[in-house]
């Protein structure tokens, strides 16, 4: 069983998307990424899907560590695995 809890902070709009490829596979990865950053940061969205990942960070996060924490969890999602904040253009 898989489980994800999503929580929402001040200056956030939060947005979630959780995918399986076609042959079900559950992106395992992708979900370490996003768990390791939303242990530590408010993470305003997020797309995960077996080979990639997209977290997107309120704007008052380290983005630095943030991306850090992900590529930690995730290591062979490489530059499939994109971290970037609510302040960025």
């Amino acid at each position: 069983m898989v489980s994800l809890k999503v929580g929402t902070g001040r200056d956030t709009r939060p947005g979630l998307s959780v995918g399986t490829d076609f042959d079900g596979a559950r992106p395992t990865e992708a979900l370490a990424a996003y768990q390791a950053v939303a242990a530590r940061y408010a993470v305003a969205a997020a797309t995960l899907m077996p080979d990639r990942a997209a977290i997107v960070v309120a704007k008052q996060a380290d983005l630095a560590r943030a991306r850090e924490l992900a590529e930690k969890a995730a290591p062979t999602l490489g530059t499939a695995l994109k971290v970037t904040t609510t302040g960025a253009p």
